[in-house]
């Protein structure tokens, strides 16, 4: 390929290198100019130009791109419409794709100006995901080097296959049943609706290795997935010493994916047998799914393919693990963490009526008293309240309780101003804030406190939200470094809109306290809680 400034009469045919702008259109840079254009060019002004032109045994870059990725397009795969010497790989169903990391490695050695870039190999993808592109940097490539593509440079889709899996999960006493139902709930979803497969649930069972053993003797035309009442270490332990005493052998005990080390692969019958790491319970990525998504897209699981998983195999923290990977390295604090409280007192309660919701009594004190009292009960290090609406009156109902208070002058714009004027007061060695509405009088002392004892700031666990049968409620606890993020909200809106985005910081607890769902705010649910 020649490249290089030509006389504006010799550039017909030629590939504009770079925009041209004119005085009433623009030519755009890989465009052919034409007899017309060269006209256009020399009435502007303009004497040369920098173009690129072909020589023999060139190809264009759109027909080069084209070419390649053609053969990387392997089975299940579609090819894209080339532009701009660029040419895609779509994926056709959904699946696992599948290649040789060293043929794309010799594809790109080929010269520079053919570049390819992949996702990772036994990547999961969906049906018109993009898994590859070519891109050619020059406006031609030399037809010597599209020879010498790699021929098994191709890449393939295996598609998720039909399959029917049974789930058993084990019990200990000390284990909620929300748990299991967490549980059911993340792996019914990672089966049905991630790989399009079928799922019985099976009864809750002892853990023990003769309860698990009896069920896995009993027959099932497809995988079987155990979730152990205890992580699996050993394989004597309850998961692999069933499934051997069921007649089955054990392929390989422990995962070089974290998290997801404690996994146990297994047969029996031939059909594969999944001990799952406590991880699983989390709906993360974890080794488990790398594990799933080889099983239904038919692809081997031997000792050699779960070895082969370390190389890329450090993924991110799931906030469910009892022992994360850096707690080992973390230095213990000089002090104890420190979370306050800062209780929303400051509105009009406009859904009440005439009332003020927060000084209503049922007989045990004014609403904000018993929210009050509730968080003086637990592990709250300090609680101070805003005021804002009535604030002579609420202040009163609680003066026993000496609580610092906090005027917020603008407290007519909604709740979000009350909680900045909370934290711009809150005391500089307050390392997290719950941020409690008043309105919620029935939350136990108990479940500030597993909140609380969540709050591990030092390994990055600092947004603690309660749920109650799966779905998040009130209050939540704000580590100090996310404070700020609060000025980006207006309104009477509070932080769950805030929760977007800090994934690997937010830990969801769960918790036996059904108040974390309901605020009294009307007079309708006033009344439905007196009768209650």
């Amino acid at each position: 390929m020649k490249f290089g400034h030509v006389p504006v009469n010799n550039a017909v045919g030629a590939i504009l290198a770079h925009s041209v702008n004119l005085e009433k259109n623009r030519l755009r840079k890989g465009e052919i100019i034409t007899a017309a254009q060269c006209s256009l060019l020399l009435a502007s002004g303009h004497t040369s130009v920098l173009v690129a032109q072909a020589e023999t045994g060139d190809v264009h870059e759109n027909e080069a791109a084209q070419i390649i990725a053609a053969r990387l397009c392997g089975n299940n795969l579609k090819l894209g419409n080339a532009a701009t010497g660029r040419c895609n790989v779509y994926a056709g169903t959904d699946g696992v794709v599948s290649f040789h990391s060293a043929a794309i490695d010799t594809l790109n050695h080929v010269d520079e100006s053919i570049t390819c870039a992949t996702v990772q190999p036994y990547t999961r993808v969906h049906a018109g995901q993009l898994v590859a592109t070519v891109k050619i940097i020059p406006f031609f490539a030399a037809q010597k080097f599209l020879e010498r593509v790699p021929t098994d440079a191709r890449i393939t889709l295996h598609p998720f296959k039909s399959m029917h899996v049974r789930f058993i999960q084990t019990t200990l006493p000390h284990i909620k049943h929300a748990v299991y139902e967490k549980s059911e709930a993340i792996t019914r979803a990672r089966i049905c609706h991630i790989h399009g497969g079928k799922i019985s649930i099976c009864p809750l069972a002892a853990h023990s290795v003769d309860t698990l053993a009896m069920l896995l003797s009993q027959p099932h035309d497809g995988p079987t997935l155990i979730m152990g009442a205890t992580a699996i270490t050993d394989r004597e332990d309850v998961v692999p010493a069933a499934i051997v005493k069921a007649g089955g052998e054990i392929i390989r005990l422990g995962l070089p994916v974290d998290p997801g080390n404690l996994l146990c692969l297994g047969r029996l019958n031939d059909h594969i047998v999944i001990g799952l790491p406590g991880c699983a319970r989390s709906p993360k990525l974890n080794g488990f799914d790398w594990v799933l998504d080889r099983l239904f897209a038919g692809l081997p699981l031997t000792t050699e393919t779960c070895a082969a998983m370390g190389v890329g195999g450090l993924l991110d923290e799931t906030p469910e693990r009892p022992s994360p990977r850096r707690l080992a390295d973390s230095v213990p604090s000089e002090r104890p963490k420190k979370v306050g409280a800062i209780l929303l007192a400051a509105g009009s309660s406009t859904r009440m009526g005439h009332d003020n919701k927060l000084l209503l009594d049922d007989g045990k004190g004014a609403m904000v008293l018993q929210t009050a009292q509730s968080l003086l009960a637990s592990a709250i290090s300090e609680t101070f309240i805003v005021l804002g609406q009535d604030s002579e009156k609420i202040s009163a109902s609680v003066i026993d309780l000496a609580l610092p208070m906090i005027y917020n002058p603008n407290h007519k714009f909604g709740m979000s101003t009350s909680i900045r004027a909370g934290l711009a007061l809150a005391p500089a060695d307050w390392d997290g804030a719950l941020i409690m509405l008043a309105d919620m009088p029935h939350i136990k002392p108990e479940t500030f406190t597993a909140l609380i004892n969540a709050f591990k700031p030092e390994i990055g666990h600092d947004v603690i939200v309660p749920s109650y049968d799966g779905t998040r409620g009130n209050p939540i606890i704000w580590g100090r470094r996310h404070w700020s993020k609060f000025q980006d909200i207006s309104g009477d809106v509070g932080g769950k809109m805030l929760l977007q985005g800090l994934e690997s910081a937010c830990v969801d607890i769960t918790v036996d306290d059904a108040a974390i769902l309901f605020d009294i705010d009307t007079p309708e649910v006033w009344a439905a809680m007196l009768k209650a």
